[in-house]
């Protein structure tokens, strides 16, 4: 009796589930533990009641490799998850172990459930990063290539075209149309440099935004005009609009990361768009103001909508380029745009265009908040 009392006392308090069942594998006896980590209550588990506490799709493999491993009258281990009343989820490490009589018949199992679930939390976290790593690499891998062959196509440009320059006896159209050449894969070159500059030093937080007082009508307008001869070379109309009055538009921010976020976001727009059209603007919503760059040119999948803004991130992949650029730039955009205290996203539909919008707080000048 004492040891009888004595074992009931340790089943009680053990920090395990633990439970017994005859030799058909019904149960007849679960522990407080037990009946903790499942959420049931002692006569719920009962039998085949047990089986009640076992998320839905475990429960089909698990209640099979039970009937298997009773018939067997094998030792049971595996895996699998509670699904508690309440709706969370606990995961479990059943272990289960045959008991004879002296006749060597079986009587039943006795076994043990162990809470599993932070383990599990810590083994996805691992996992998780090491995905994450692999894919920084493999996107660090696939930028280092693509920007090597960005850098190498302007200066093979420039070193050729400059060689071509020494020849006797060129034309003077010749000599204007190799020097128009190597001033775009200079240009074409600086940009690129610039991103990588800019990217650098966003990653290690020393950029710093310089705020003045400009007209956002005027730059609006200086930005646009940058854009409109290479617009028209792709058959693009280019528009833009503007919402506040000159005197409203005096504002107040930083005028070298907005010119920048409008510039990347008018690239991607002209470099995707094909015989089409693209319309940049702003409207005033609250106390923000919201910025579109809108086109029609090959739209984003859904599944990249919010993948573009991460670093080293293209809607095309490596292997399938059609169109230069660095990748740098939307997540340069996004950056600056957090800076300035705003948020910034996209509407897309492949074939049939893209509008990216971002926030900033309007201030207008002398840093009055409207």
């Amino acid at each position: 009796m004492q040891e009888t009392n004595a074992l009931r006392a340790f089943t009680d308090f053990a920090p395990v589930g633990i439970i017994s069942t005859d030799y058909k594998g019904k149960t007849l006896y679960v522990n407080p533990c037990w009946i903790k980590l499942s959420g049931l209550s002692f006569n719920d588990a009962l039998g085949d009641g047990w089986m009640k506490a076992v998320h839905p799709d475990d429960l089909p493999w698990l209640k099979a490799r039970w009937e298997e491993t009773v018939s067997a009258c094998k030792t049971y281990s595996a895996e699998y998850r509670f699904l508690r009343p309440d709706g969370s989820v606990v995961w479990v490490m059943g272990n289960s172990t045959p008991q004879f009589n002296d006749s060597d018949e079986l009587i039943g199992y006795i076994g043990t459930i162990t809470d599993i679930t932070e383990n599990k939390e810590i083994l996805k976290d691992l996992i998780d990063a090491k995905e994450k790593a692999e894919e920084s690499d493999r996107l660090k891998t696939a930028f280092l290539n693509n920007i090597s062959h960005e850098i190498r196509t302007p200066l093979n440009a420039i070193t050729g075209f400059c060689a071509f320059l020494s020849e006797p006896g060129l034309s003077h159209e010749k000599r204007e149309s190799f020097t128009k050449i190597i001033i775009e894969s200079s240009d074409q070159l600086l940009l690129i440099i610039t991103d990588i500059i800019n990217i650098a030093a966003i990653e290690s937080g020393h950029e710093k935004v310089c705020e003045k007082e400009f007209n956002l009508n005027s730059m609006i307008k200086m930005v646009t005009g940058r854009f409109v001869s290479r617009a028209r070379e792709q058959y693009n109309i280019l528009r833009y609009k503007t919402f506040l009055p000159d005197e409203e538009a005096e504002i107040f921010t930083d005028r070298t990361k907005l010119v920048q976020i409008l510039s990347n976001l008018l690239n991607n727009s002209v470099k995707y768009t094909q015989k089409g059209g693209i319309n940049i603007g702003y409207s005033l919503k609250d106390s923000n103001l919201e910025f579109y760059v809108k086109d029609t040119g090959m739209g984003i999948p859904e599944n990249l909508k919010n993948q573009i803004f991460e670093v080293f991130r293209q809607v095309e992949s490596s292997d399938t380029r059609n169109y230069g650029g660095s990748g740098l730039g939307l997540a340069i955009s996004k950056a600056y745009v957090e800076m300035l205290g705003g948020k910034i996203w996209v509407d897309s539909e492949p074939g049939k265009g893209s509008t990216f919008y971002f926030t900033i707080p309007y201030r207008k000048t002398g840093n009055q908040q409207l």
